[in-house]
């Protein structure tokens, strides 16, 4: 995905989609290590964010809220 050019500084990202399990196993891999590495070096404020979707998102909005003080 490259996105247009908008001032912002996220010029393109990359979606890797999975089991959470499955996603921990990658990035703990030397060749993921390796690449991300790689990637800094290279890459201006490159970085790795996990996110979630689907139902999870309603879970973690309930979380986020309940922290908010009243």
């Amino acid at each position: 995905m490259f996105l247009d050019v908008h001032g912002g500084d996220l010029n393109g990202f990359f979606l890797i989609k999975g089991e959470s399990a499955k996603l921990d196993a990658l990035l703990s891999t030397k060749e993921w290590i390796t690449h991300i590495n790689r990637a800094a070096f290279h890459l201006e404020g490159s970085g790795v964010v996990r996110g979630v979707s689907g139902n999870e998102v309603m879970e973690r909005m309930a979380l986020w809220t309940s922290a908010i003080p009243a």
